[in-house]
This record gives C-alpha cells, structure tokens and sequence, in this order.
C-alpha cells in the first residue's frame, strides 16, 4: 500500500526482500542497489519492465537503469524476447542502449541483425539462419520485412543458399523463386537442386555441360509439375555439349525402356561412342539399317546378349521379335543356332522357334531339333511335317522321317503329368546269392556292387555287364559290412554272436590286407576321403584308420557299444548311435557331445534304439532312424549348448536306412518291410514310393552320382533300380543341348521297363531317338554306365 511509515522503517533496516518476494525488485529500487537490481535472474525481467511505469519516479528510475544495464546475457536476451513480443519502439531502444546483441535464440538473432540493419552477419548466414530470415519476409515490422528481402538475394555462403533453394522446392513459394531468380542463386546440392535452380535463373549452359551422372536427374526434372521447368529441363536434354553425357542419354534410354528418351536422343543426333553401346542403342531403337551397316554379323549384340541381366535380355528378344527379321535370331542362339541354346531361357526358345516358323526357316528348324527342350522339339518336328519341306541329305532325310513319325499325334509333355505316371525308381536287375545280403556297397567311379553275404562270401559284380568281377572267401565270419574306400580300396568287416576276434579285411587293388578290427561284429565302415577308415565295433571301440599305411590314427572307447554310425558330408563330424547319441570330431575322434538333448514342446518323439542316420545338406542338423519306425531331426537351436529333436516322420515299421539323392533335394527312406520312400526336402513331402520284392531289407545304398540305388534282402536277393527317371524329366523344359550320355542310358532303361505306361512309350521312344542323334559322334556313349536287366544267379561254391 506504499505507506510513507513502512517505507521508512524498511529503507532504515537497509535490507532488501527476498529473492522469491515480489517487493524485491521495489526494495532494492528504494535502498539504491542498482548492481544488484542489474544482476537480475532472466524470471526478474520481465517485473523490471512493468516497474519502468511505476508512480514512484525513483523505483521507475531505477528499473530502467537496471534494464539499460543488465549484466547475465541471459538477462539481456530476455530482455529482447520480450521486446520481440512487444515491438515496442521504446523497449527497443532500451536495449539498444545497452550495446548488446542476443545470441540464442537464433531468430532472435536475426530479427535483432535486420532491425538493426546489420547485412554483413546475414549475408554471410550460415545454414541454420536461413529459415528464420525466411520467415522474417511476413513479419509485422516493415523494416524487418524489407531487411529481410534485401538480404536473401545476397547470401554468399553455399549451405545458406542450398537451404534456401530446398526451401522453395518444398514450397514453391512465388516470392522465393523471384529471390533465387533476381540472385541468380544456384545450389550446389544436390544435383537435383542445382540443375532445377540453374534452369530457373536462366544458367542454361551450366546444364548443357552436365556430365552423364546428371542425365537420369535432368531427365526426372522433366516431370515436374511446374510446366515452364519441366520444359526448359526438356530443352536442355537436346542441347547436350559433352559427348559422354550425350552417350548416357542414350544408354539410359536402353536401360530404363524410356521412349521419350529415345525420340530425344535420336532427334537430337546422339550416339554412343563405344561400338557395343552404340550396337545396344541402335538395336533397342529399331534403326535397322544404321545398326546393319555397324554390327553386320550381329557379333556385338551377341556378346552383350550372352553377358546381360535377364531383364535385359528379355527386352533384346523382345526386339527381336518386333523387328520381323529372323536374321536376328542370330543374336539369341549364334550364327548356326546351335552354340547358345544351352543358355536360352523358356521364352527366349519360344521366340526363337516361333520366329523360325513364322519365316520358314526350315532348315535352321531341322538344326535345333535335338538342342531345345522336348516340348519344343515335338513342336518343330510337328511343324515340319505340315509342309513339304525335306533335308538335303538322303541320310538326314531317313532321320527326319523317323522321328516325325514319332512325333505325329503325340501331346506336348507335361512335366507335372509325367511326373504322376512314372516311378521314381524303376527295378531293373535282380541278383541272388547263397546266404543273406548284409550290406552292399557301390564303386566310386565304376559300374561295380560289393555284397557281403551271410555265408561268408564277398561278391563284386559289374552291373554293366551283368558279369561277377571277384567272389572272395575264407572269412572267418559272415561278411556284416562292406565299402569302397576312393578308388584303390575295398574294405569289409565281419559279424558274430560272440566276442570273437572280427577282423576288417582290405584290398588295394589286388594287395591283401587285414587290419585287427575288434572283439565282437564290426558295426560300420565308414569311408572318410580317398584313404582313411573309420570302424566301431560290439566291443564300444571307434577306430580311426590310415589305409595305406596300414596303421590307426585314432581310437576311442565308448560307454556302451554303436549300433551304426554316420558322418557329416565334409567329414569333420561322426554320429555314433548306441543306448544314446555321441558326437565325435576327426580326425582325433574328439567328443563334441552337447550338453543335452532336449525334446521339443509337441515332438511326438518315442524313445527307441537308433538305427541309421544322415547329415542334412549343407548343415550340422541330422537326422536319425529309429527302431520304432520313427524318423527324428535333431538341430542345434541352442547355440552349441545342446541339440532339440522332434519326430518328423512316423512308419509301422523299423527304420533302415536314409539317405539323401546327391544334387536332388530328395530324402530316402527304407523300412525293414521293404518299402522305400522318396520324400522331398526339406518339407518331407510324398513323392513317390517302391517296394523290393520279397524278404526283410538289410541294406540300401544309393551310388555316388545318384543314378543308381541298391538294396539287399534277408532272402539272399539284391535288387538294382534306376534313378535317373528325374534327369529325363527335367528335359522336358531344360535343353537337349544340356543333356549328358548318360540321359541316353536312362532313356533306354526306361523303355524296357513294364510300370512304364504305354501312352508315354512314344515320347520316351522319341526322347531316345533325340539323344541318339545328339550324341550320334559321341565316343563315350559305348562306356556308358547302364544296369544290364534280368534275373542273375550266382552259384557259391
């Protein structure tokens, strides 16, 4: 209430309120204690500023020598925050006084530097600035306006003038681009941005100098929605000055399929100074006769051919096609339309015959018959018939004819179709002995079986020829396990009831050997590489062996005996099946057991004796078969902390073998009834089954190359079966180019076959007939590795 009495009691007391009360700034006012008034917290500024119009001359006076003299910067750039606020004339001219120019925050800074008219500062803005410049063009004050677009047009930094070119992109504000315009100012980045502010200030030479890099940017620019760029960016295309750029106008025509691009390269006279990207853009352009008269034998555009991306490629046939011309057909496939076949993909055969057709190009037809895949050479010789077209040649005539003949009236395959009608292994050769098959085992690079029999025997048979190549005897036991180790070394290892002395026996080449073995039946004989051996036994042992020497390189004694054992397909791992599972790492038979075998929520694993296992492809995860009938997939989930396993398949009958097709994703499996089921990978699915023909299955084992399988019986009978049904079959879609002898050989089993149906015997005789002609000059045909068919006998004395 400002009583005189108070006031006299306080000033006497010579003590001012507390910070926190709001006489403070007032009691210092009356006790004259400016400096302090001048150290005020930036909260206090704002009461200094109403105190300005206190009645009380003397606290008025004090609050404006206060504020004149502020000492916190803080303070002072409060003081301005509020006179931004304000715009207050006399505010203003307060602070001015004080000869201080706020710092933060940045527009605050600016609106101070155009109030002022200091330019210098703004003109040489750095990025950051120029937003609030911008900003200042609407502002209240008119002289801050005017400042503000007087500065714009001047800015000397590139960052800043980068900054305000992205802003009138994002914008486009009219009053921005007469700014860019009357400063001709042009951004340095991106190159977008340059090239559109070059085009607006009217810098059109700096675009017609862009280097190829800029085309397919320039080129975007000609979609704006802003016409007059979009024009002035379609101008510039066809002015181009640097000859690279003008090359990569037309590359990027061929590239990106543009057709405006191509109308403006060609208009405008470019051309690519390399020879093949000159071939390309010709070509790609349709100019015919100029791309004839530079790459006359189409040898440009086949190299380019052969070497694009599919797409590409895909447009290259595409042209072919629109141009009509069959001379181009060379580009596809080569001047014989022989070489590249191999290489063409499904629509680019189409086109090729289609083509051919479509210009009666018979003879070239002729040359592709036995090259494209089988639907297409149906096709053609279907084709060919239709007109009174004949070879030259009396022989190629008869041949013709012949395998027009077997084309007449047969449906073009359908993989799928065949698929459903065909087994997937066909029985073809059927071997009886004199005791049980035990195990059999194939050569690595000949057409020979070693079978171990029961009534200690060890028979080698040719199956090319249907012939016994060796019978060896005198075993003190029955001959349990058999194995080609490389291509020097057959090996076998005995069986008995008892802890008995089990010898393995060996030969390289025709050198006898016998290494000790252990106590009690040899249990596998596991090949690792062309010359070591890995054995276990009934007696717990597992051996490393050095077969040319002769000598062991590792042992180790298990708990409990294996059953069987398995290595990974790089030979580093062995699993040993016995009352559990054990993991051992070569060549020093290491243990790598996990820490736990755990079982996955909802397995349906049944705990059972292993029997046979498998590695899967490519991986550490394998998979066991078990006595119960169950396959299980053990996988290492837990970071080498401990493997999980689940029941992936379940049969009635007990597990004997597993096996994996080489290069197929196709898992075998064989129960003890005799079925033997082909399963796809990884998604276990149904392909097919077969079933041997009487007896308990003992063993089964697929060749090295995956085209043959084997399986042995407990009634002394070893049957042979063909796999190589899925090679014809993929020939129905892959070139006959790509096909190998031994599709020949398969193609002829095949037919001998009675589970082949009839309605598929003429395509099968007409896919061997192909193969006849393509492999007609081909020495390796008579060597080829075919199953001799029949029933065969083999007396044991």
């Amino acid at each position: 209430n400002r009583l005189a009495v108070l006031e006299k009691i306080l000033v006497g007391k010579n003590k001012q309120a507390s910070f926190r009360s709001p006489a403070w700034a007032i009691s210092l006012a009356k006790l004259e204690k400016i400096d302090a008034l001048q150290a005020a917290q930036p909260e206090k500024v704002g009461g200094l500023l109403t105190l300005r119009q206190d009645p009380d001359s003397i606290v008025a006076a004090s609050a404006g020598t206060a504020l004149s003299g502020l000492a916190r910067q803080e303070s002072r750039d409060e003081l301005y925050r509020l006179w931004s606020e304000i715009r207050s004339n006399d505010l203003w001219q307060l602070a001015r006084r004080s000869g201080y120019i706020p710092q933060k925050p940045v527009e605050l800074r600016i609106l101070y530097l155009l109030k002022s008219s200091e330019t210098f500062d703004l003109i040489h803005s750095t990025a950051e600035m120029v937003p609030s410049i911008i900003r200042a063009l609407d502002d209240r004050d008119r002289e801050i306006a005017v400042q503000a677009r007087r500065c714009l047009p001047a800015l000397q930094k590139d960052p800043a003038i980068n900054a305000l070119c992205l802003e009138w992109e994002k914008t486009r504000s009219p009053i921005l681009l007469e700014i860019i315009q009357e400063g001709k100012l042009i951004a340095n980045r991106p190159i977008t941005l340059r090239l559109m502010t070059a085009l607006i200030t009217g810098r059109r030479q700096l675009v017609h100098q862009i280097h190829a890099e800029g085309i397919p940017y320039l080129f975007n620019i000609t979609r704006d929605t802003d016409p007059r760029l979009a024009q002035a960016a379609l101008d510039a295309l066809t002015r181009l000055e640097n000859p690279l750029a003008q090359a990569g106008l037309c590359m990027y025509a061929v590239n990106q399929d543009l057709p405006k691009i191509y109308e403006i390269a060609i208009s405008s006279g470019y051309r690519p100074s390399r020879p093949d990207q000159l071939a390309l853009f010709l070509f790609m352009a349709g100019l015919w006769s100029e791309y004839d008269g530079m790459d006359f034998d189409n040898r440009l555009m086949q190299s380019i051919f052969e070497t694009a991306q599919p797409e590409l490629r895909k447009r290259i046939a595409s042209q072919v096609q629109r141009s009509g011309k069959s001379a181009y057909l060379a580009i596809l496939a080569g001047v014989d339309f022989r070489t590249n076949t191999a290489r063409l993909s499904a629509d680019e055969v189409r086109l090729l015959v289609e083509m051919l057709v479509e210009n009666h190009e018979w003879e070239r037809l002729w040359s592709l018959v036995h090259l494209v895949p089988l639907t297409w050479s149906i096709y053609i010789l279907q084709a060919l018939s239709k007109t009174s077209w004949q070879p030259e040649t009396a022989n190629e005539a008869d041949e013709f004819n012949l395998l027009a003949d077997l084309a007449q009236g047969l449906p073009l395959p359908n993989r799928s179709e065949w698929e459903n009608s065909l087994p997937l292994a066909i029985s073809t050769a059927s071997l009886r002995v004199q005791g049980r098959v035990n195990d059999v085992s194939f050569a690595p690079f000949k057409p020979n079986i070693a079978i171990g029999t029961g009534n200690r025997k060890l028979v080698t048979w040719d199956f090319h020829k249907a012939e016994i190549v060796r019978i060896r005897q005198g075993f003190n036991h029955s001959i349990g396990k058999v194995a080609f180790v490389g291509s020097e070394f057959l090996v076998c290892g005995v069986r008995s009831n008892t802890g008995a002395a089990c010898w393995i026996y060996g030969w390289q080449s025709e050198d006898a050997f016998v290494l000790p073995g252990h106590l009690g039946s040899v249990t596998s004989l596991l090949p690792n590489g062309d010359a070591y051996l890995l054995s276990t036994g009934r007696d717990g042992m597992v051996i490393h062996w050095d077969l040319p020497r002769r000598v062991e390189i590792a042992r180790r004694e298990l708990p409990d005996w294996p059953r069987a054992a398995f290595t990974s397909e790089n030979q580093q791992q062995i699993v040993l099946m016995h009352s559990s599972l054990s993991l051992l790492r070569l060549p020093g038979l290491v243990s790598s057991n996990p820490q736990s075998i755990r079982t996955a929520a909802y397995s349906g694993t049944r705990h059972s004796m292993a029997r046979c296992g498998v590695f899967q492809p490519d991986g550490n995860d394998f998979l066991v078969g078990q006595y119960n009938g169950q396959v299980v997939r053990y996988q290492d989930k837990l970071e080498n902390r401990g493997l999980v396993r689940e029941a992936v398949l379940n049969h009635e009958e007990s597990v004997v073998a597993l096996a994996f097709m080489p290069s197929k994703p196709v898992l075998v499996a064989a129960m003890a009834n005799g079925l033997v089921e082909f399963r796809h990978w990884p998604d276990l699915s149904l392909l097919g089954k077969v079933s041997t023909a009487t007896g308990r299955l003992t063993s089964l084992q697929i060749s090295p190359d995956g085209s043959f399988m084997a399986s042995g019986t407990d009634d002394s009978t070893m049957q042979l079966w063909d796999l190589r049904i899925h090679d014809l079959l993929d020939l129905i879609e892959r070139p006959l180019s790509t096909a190998k002898p031994s599709h020949l050989s398969a193609a002829a089993n095949l037919l001998r076959s009675p589970e082949i149906p009839q309605r598929l015997k003429q395509t099968l005789k007409l896919t061997q007939s192909l193969l006849q002609r393509r492999f007609r000059f081909d020495i390796q045909v008579d060597d080829l590795y075919q199953i001799q068919p029949g029933e065969f006998d083999i007396i044991l004395e």
